[in-house]
């Protein structure tokens, strides 16, 4: 492409020899025509000063118009060759068109872009090349609109689509410079095909980003604490407080401390600045606390924040999920209070309760255990309870093997056994008869979590029993052993009779 002009310096240069030479050139001829005219003397009749100045005024003259053309070729030859070296090697396409649009002048990137050989398209309208140009200030194609834009501000970008020679579209950005000199114009063509797939696919992410941050409950923000400003929060803010975005946009700092709980307020924000202090290294953080909502009522919320740290050390920007967990905090005080009451009632049963461990360890026990097996809380809670340290025995009084107590066969068949007596040695020697009823705990996976057991102190029972067959077996001796005894209800029945 040659758009070449002649430089300033140049030019300047030029006229200056010019002037000197011209200037020269009239002070010879005045000498000469004023001598000739009136004869001063023989010195100034011949004039030979004279004619030597006209002389060398001309060559002068020559010289200095053939020093200042070589000068200006040679210039004129390293401004060709830069440009031509802009123009191959740049890969936009650089038009020049007159005032109508003609396109008179174009660079080598023409073929690259387009398909087309130079030849090709010059004297041809620039719409041979593109259409739907269209400025990015005034919307407008407008060829006189344009150049005024032009005369006022030198130059004008737009955007218009590129026709290839085989028929494909591209997209385009058009840079145009004003051509004073010709009335026309200077066009940089570019191909803005991988910008455009590039913002398409910016504009895709940004969209999914907004319509899943528009689908969550969750509150998701980018501020700024530098400037006091969010580069993000996402609309179920609005949801989640009552207070609108242009609520927050316009005061983050002031509406975020508003709505902290006054009770939480200053924890919060200290854990907030003691997590600060950590520096980049000490990662995300959670804190919870109480929301004001703008209709006043207190809701949960659970904050997860990360903090980005500029290369000095100073806070870049906070990111963070804010959650509503109210339910899951109403869950937690219902939890509480349910296991305050169960608690209590664990503590005050008389009879003995106990958790037990999958492995067999004994987690839990309550003061009614205590009192019936004569131990401390401190000495059954973490023993196993088929461990060496118990002696269990049969109703009978024979040792019983593990298999056969409650515990055991609760985890091994996965049923509640019931109504199980055994007895158990006391520290002191003495027997305790419990009947035991053991449960086991299984989760929804169908699998075994513990075995949860209750038994009452049954010894009392045991005693009285004993006894009543003690009686029974000497009544019966004593029966035996009489003669003719007989008994008979109140029916006329026999209900004994010895041999």
């Amino acid at each position: 492409m040659k758009l070449i002009t002649m430089k300033k310096r140049e030019l300047l240069d030029l006229c200056i020899v010019l002037v000197v030479a011209t200037i020269l050139s009239i002070f010879s001829i005045s000498i000469h025509t004023i001598g000739s005219l009136y004869s001063f003397s023989s010195a100034y009749t011949d004039l030979p000063l004279a004619e030597f100045l006209i002389n060398v005024s001309f060559l002068s003259l020559m010289g200095l118009l053939w020093i200042t053309y070589i000068r200006w070729r040679k210039a004129a030859k390293r401004q060709a060759e830069l440009q031509n070296i802009i123009s191959s090697i740049s890969p936009d396409v650089l038009l020049a068109v007159d005032s109508d649009r003609t396109i008179i002048e174009c660079n080598d990137s023409l073929k690259r872009m387009f398909g087309y050989e130079v030849n090709e398209i010059i004297n041809h309208k620039t719409d041979f090349l593109y259409f739907d140009w269209l400025s990015s200030e005034s919307n407008s194609d407008d060829w006189h609109e344009i150049r005024d834009m032009l005369e006022r501000e030198g130059f004008h970008i737009g955007l218009a689509t590129g026709k290839k020679k085989n028929g494909e579209t591209i997209p385009l950005e058009i840079i145009t410079g004003h051509l004073s000199d010709r009335g026309g114009a200077v066009q940089l063509l570019r191909d803005i095909t991988e910008r455009k797939r590039a913002e398409e696919a910016l504009w895709e992410s940004e969209g999914r980003f907004r319509r899943f941050t528009s689908a969550v409950t969750d509150v998701i923000y980018r501020y700024d604490p530098r400037n006091n400003q969010y580069d993000f929060i996402a609309p179920s803010f609005e949801l989640q407080t009552g207070y609108s975005l242009e609520e927050i946009e316009s005061n983050p700092s002031g509406v975020t401390r508003g709505i902290t709980h006054p009770d939480d307020a200053d924890r919060v924000f200290s854990e907030v600045d003691d997590h600060i202090k950590k520096g980049p290294g000490a990662g995300p953080f959670c804190t919870e606390y109480r929301v004001i909502r703008k209709d006043g009522r207190a809701i949960w919320v659970s904050d997860r924040k990360d903090i980005e740290f500029t290369p000095d050390g100073k806070v870049y920007r906070i990111n963070g999920i804010v959650r509503d967990i109210t339910e899951r905090k109403r869950a937690e005080e219902a939890l509480r209070e349910s296991e305050g009451r169960l608690r209590g009632l664990f503590e005050t049963m008389a009879e003995g309760v106990v958790l037990i461990a999958p492995d067999g360890q004994i987690l839990q026990v309550n003061p009614a255990a205590e009192r019936i097996l004569g131990l401390e809380r401190s000495e059954i809670e973490g023993r196993n309870y088929i461990g060496s340290e118990w002696k269990i025995l049969r109703p009978d009084g024979t040792p019983m093997p593990p298999e056969e107590m409650a515990g055991p066969r609760a985890m091994k068949e996965k049923r509640p056994q019931k109504d199980v007596v055994m007895g158990v040695e006391r520290p002191d020697g003495s027997i305790s008869w419990i009947n035991v009823n053991a449960t086991p705990l299984i989760n929804g996976a169908g699998k075994l979590e513990g075995v949860v057991g209750t038994f009452a102190d049954i010894t009392e029972r045991k005693r009285a029993d004993e006894k009543l067959r003690e009686s029974e077996e000497k009544f019966r001796s004593l029966a035996e052993e009489s003669p003719n005894m007989i008994f008979i209800n109140k029916k006329g029945r026999v209900v004994y009779a010895n041999e």
